[in-house]
């Protein structure tokens, strides 16, 4: 049909009209013609404000209007163009008129679907980044209000309890629970939108047969019509949407839709708050990125470079991950202009504040053209010093309108992603135990891959562990939960590794268990060094057991070498003063042994103390081993084998000769101790080089090269019990009266002095064998042992100045030489031998003195005496070595020494030797 047209002259008549127009103004042609048109169309008196003719006579050029017709529910295009006279004069215009009501109407609900998925789009980023399902209810019910002018909704969900969530504005009274289940099953068809799924729609609530039974409390709450839309996850209803107005009104299908549409968001919100409880359940803080909805994962850092970057990134911005990768791709470039100061603004200050989590909003680039808005929601990484390491963060793309579906499927694909990120194997289990996923870093740990294990038995599982796994398997069955127990798995190399294991049951929308979610870590290079670190701690107690019983055994034996020292030296006074056939003599001989056997115990304690003396020299650990070889055969017997493996070019060793005999005679007696029926000691050297990982096992060795003695047995072997305290003193495994159980303590102790090492290896049934370790000695030539002379003592007559504080030993030092001829001058300590000193007109020749005494001690007195006589020499003695005279048991050079307990003969000896000997200055 032909547009109406007209033609209207300057006065605003009609003058010329078509069929067209006719029919619209719904008169006869004769009624129109001469009328004007203000009044027929308008009906006013005058032309309207946005006339087209009056606007002609401005500006004569054509005129467009849209005009509206409301009692015709009609929207015209007007287009008028100008008409001249003979005189150039406007005399009139022709109008066309348009009918563009569809068109505007089209427009409007374009407007009208504009504003509702702008709605939408609050509330699915609402859902996306709220996991709290109360407050996504709350803001959806006030945003629903505000956008349909509403005055109250309302949602409620189905369970046990249900649950409502309400949004009411001022003056508006909040609903009663039940009100609204008197709704659904009163007003609704017998609950048809719980059992159908369908939507409840009442324009006058007055008009319900229910209304005269509650009206007052209807009349009350200002309840005038309401509309009920089920909320459906997987075709199954979770609740009711309700939106109510306070007046009856019809709903329009603008309206419902936007209720359905809205209903799907919300029954998003129920399903995403759902997924993340299950996510919490699943792996606690491992989940922490999956708080939120679908979205690109990624892994950033201060540079803006990126490690990892979600597949979703494409579909998001168009752009592959291996683009930004690469970096043939910058982040920076990719956002806005007028956001990029902002972005940069907040991140800094978040860093700044050492905050955990950062939201920002801001727009980028698409490779198709345009911009994206995107919420980039950041976890922040810190070193231990607290600085910025990285950020773990997820894009969501804030512009995009998604249906239910697609948001369901994106959250499948990030919690997949997420999932193949992590760090720890994660995988999937049906109810018999077979494989229904399998993560990258399962296969990174375990060995095999996706293809090899999926809808399979677990094949990580090892024979002997069958069992465990079952029982496992059978407590996630019946809904409970594993964290944190270490078992131990296979790899597929056959290797066995410890693993710590944390399971959960996942379960359909019924509560029925129906999967097993099972995340793992591998323990065990932990496991090996809490191993490491406890035998270490085991070693250091030991080390420092054996350390304390050392310096108990010290301090016995020196305060027992000075009562050995006057038995000894009395015995031997009195032997020398009796005749052969005195019947006494026997009895003091037998002292004399006695105090002999006593000394020999305290050399035991000293050596394992680390308290006597060592004269140390470079010597060839082979060279010793075979000259004791003839000597160590008597000593082991004829029912025992005695087998020497020496290893040419051995490396040399700075140690004590004659200890170092103690020590392999004392291994070798142990040895056949162990073997009451005989068997076979091996005795081996080796040249060793103990690297670090060795010393980080055996906490007090240096690493470096050695020198190695063992000996071994193929006796009955030690258990743990034994082997602990093995090297203690008077422990012994012998009966009684067999042994003192100071023999590997010796060993112990000479070993330790020496600066050397011991370990002992020995199963039940298997032998021993115990490594003493000797470090090398390096660029020093091989020492000869020189055998001096003894000629007979000669008488003296020099002045002694004695200084000891143990009277029994002061006496009897005085007692021995005085009959030798020496004049002795005795004071019981440093304050008293000053006095005397002070108060003797003549030379003093020799001071003996003992190292520790109270007041003053000997070598305190000995620089106090030396300044007032230069030359002064000084014999010191002692029942231990101290630190003042020896240093780490090895005899300052030039310093004369006495160990107690000594002989007459020893003391007489030694006083000759220093008095013979010049001072060196």
């Amino acid at each position: 049909m032909l547009d109406p047209v007209a033609i209207v002259d300057s006065g605003y008549r009609f003058t010329w009209v078509n069929c067209s127009m006719v029919a619209f103004l719904g008169l006869p042609k004769e009624s129109i013609v001469g009328e004007t048109c203000h009044s027929l169309i308008h009906g006013s008196c005058g032309p309207i404000g946005a006339c087209p003719l009056q606007k002609l006579k401005d500006d004569p050029l054509r005129q467009t209007i849209e005009l509206e017709i409301p009692d015709r529910n009609l929207w015209l295009r007007v287009a008028v163009d100008p008409l001249f006279g003979a005189d150039g004069e406007l005399a009139g215009a022709v109008h066309v008129l348009t009918d563009i009501t569809a068109a505007k109407q089209a427009e409007h609900a374009a407007l009208l679907q504009s504003r509702r998925l702008e709605l939408l789009n609050r509330i699915a980023t609402s859902v996306l980044e709220e996991p709290d399902l109360e407050t996504v209810m709350r803001d959806v019910m006030r945003e629903v209000c505000r956008f349909l002018d509403l005055p109250r909704s309302a949602v409620r969900l189905f369970g046990k309890p249900d649950r409502l969530i309400e949004h009411a504005e001022p003056g508006f009274l909040p609903l009663d629970p039940d009100f609204y289940l008197f709704q659904l099953q009163c007003c609704s068809d017998s609950g048809r939108v719980y059992k159908e799924g369908r939507n409840v729609v009442v324009d006058d609530i007055r008009r319900c047969p229910v209304y005269e039974d509650r009206k007052e409390e209807i009349d009350r709450v200002r309840l005038g019509a309401f509309v009920e839309v089920p909320l459906r996850v997987q075709q199954q209803p979770i609740g009711v949407l309700f939106l109510c107005r306070a007046e009856p009104h019809s709903w329009t299908e603008s309206e419902i839709a936007t209720a359905e549409a809205v209903a799907r968001q919300l029954a998003i919100a129920v399903r995403h708050a759902q997924v993340f409880r299950d996510q919490q359940e699943l792996a606690g803080r491992l989940f922490s990125l999956m708080n939120n909805v679908p979205g690109v994962v990624y892994r950033g850092f201060r540079d803006w470079s990126v490690s990892f970057v979600g597949a979703e990134i494409e579909r998001t911005i168009g752009y592959l991950p291996e683009e930004f990768l690469s970096r043939s791709l910058d982040w920076r470039e990719m956002i806005h202009p007028d956001d990029l100061d902002s972005v940069k603004r907040a991140f800094r200050e978040a860093v700044r504040a050492g905050r955990n989590l950062l939201r920002v909003e801001y727009r980028v680039r698409h490779k198709a053209g345009g911009y994206r808005w995107l919420s980039d929601r950041r976890q922040f990484i810190y070193n231990g010093d607290g600085s910025f390491a990285y950020v773990d963060g997820m894009l969501f793309d804030i512009t995009a309108r998604k249906r239910a579906e697609a948001e369901a499927r994106e959250a499948g694909e990030t919690f997949r992603g997420l999932i193949q990120a992590s760090p720890l194997a994660i995988f999937g289990l049906d109810l018999s135990g077979n494989v229904t996923f399998w993560s990258q870093a399962a296969e990174r740990v375990y060995g095999w891959s996706e293809q090899e294990v999926l809808h399979r038995p677990l094949l990580i599982v090892p024979e002997d562990k069958r069992e465990e796994f079952r029982g496992l398997l059978e407590i996630n069955r019946q809904g409970m939960s594993i964290s944190g127990m270490e078992v131990r798995r296979r790899r597929k190399d056959a290797s066995l590794i410890d693993i710590s294991v944390w399971t959960s049951p996942l379960r359909d929308d019924k509560g029925n268990v129906v999967s097993i979610m099972v995340l793992s870590a591998d323990i065990t290079k932990r496991k090996q060094m809490e191993d490491a670190l406890r035998q270490s701690e085991e070693q250091l107690r030991h080390s420092q057991k054996m350390e304390a019983v050392g310096r108990l055994a010290g301090g016995v034996a020196h305060d027992f070498n000075n009562l050995l020292t006057a038995i000894r030296g009395y015995s031997d006074l009195l032997l020398g003063r009796l005749d052969g056939n005195s019947s006494m003599r026997k009895d003091v001989e037998e002292i004399q042994r006695a105090g002999e056997r006593a000394a020999s115990l305290t050399r035991q304690l000293l050596a394992f103390s680390r308290k006597q003396m060592l004269q140390p020299k470079v010597l060839d650990l082979n060279a010793v081993v075979a000259n004791m070889d003839n000597m160590l055969r008597r000593l082991i017997g004829e029912d025992v084998d005695l087998v020497t493996v020496l290893t040419p070019a051995l490396w040399k060793v700075q140690v004590d000769p004659g200890q170092i005999e103690q020590v392999l005679m004392n291994l070798v007696v142990n040895a056949r101790d162990a073997m009451p029926k005989g068997g076979k000691v091996t005795i081996e050297t080796a040249n060793v080089r103990l690297a670090e990982i060795y010393a980080q096992k055996h906490q007090t060795v240096q690493p470096g090269p050695y020198v190695m003695v063992a000996v071994s047995d193929t006796g009955g072997g030690m258990d743990e019990v034994t082997k602990n305290r093995l090297f203690e003193p008077f422990f012994t495994t012998k009966e009684k009266g067999k042994g003192t159980g100071l023999g590997l303590s010796t060993v112990y102790g000479i070993v330790k002095q020496s600066g050397g090492h011991i370990w002992v290896y020995s199963e039940i049934g298997r032998g021993s064998m115990f490594k003493v370790y000797f470090p090398r000695a390096i660029g020093m030539a091989v020492e000869t042992a020189s055998v001096e002379a003894q000629g007979p003592l000669q008488n003296g007559q020099e002045t002694v100045l004695l200084v000891e504080d143990e009277n029994v030993v002061r006496e009897l030092v005085r007692d021995i030489l005085q009959e030798n001829g020496y004049t002795v001058l005795a004071a019981s300590d440093g304050a008293e031998a000053l006095q005397v000193w002070g108060s003797y007109p003549e030379q003093v020749h020799l001071m003996i003195t003992d190292v520790v005494m109270p007041k003053m001690g000997g070598r305190e007195l000995a620089e106090s005496l030396e300044k007032q006589q230069a030359g002064l020499k000084v014999l010191y003695m002692s029942g231990y070595t101290d630190e003042s005279i020896v240093h780490h048991g090895v005899l300052d050079s030039g310093i004369p020494f006495l160990q107690k307990p000594f002989t007459p003969d020893a003391l007489l000896r030694k006083v000759r030797e220093v008095l013979d000997t010049p001072r060196k200055d």
